[in-house]
């Protein structure tokens, strides 16, 4: 799994089969990143689970 903010990784070609869990919003304090990535593991704890790409900063 790749956590990143670069939006090269949501292009399939460039991305291969390893999810992305992908934050667009660089304003975002690095405590609710992780605040955000620890609810996503709560809800799907085996990164195999994950959809190919997870948009962060698409929860309010």
């Amino acid at each position: 799994m790749v956590l990143t903010h670069d939006s090269d990784f949501l292009d399939p070609e460039k991305r291969g089969p390893v999810p992305v869990v992908y934050y667009g919003d660089d304003t975002m304090d690095t405590y609710e990143i992780a605040d955000r990535v620890d609810e996503l593991i709560s809800w799907v704890p085996d990164p195999g689970d994950l959809p190919l790409v997870t948009n962060l900063t698409e929860w309010t």
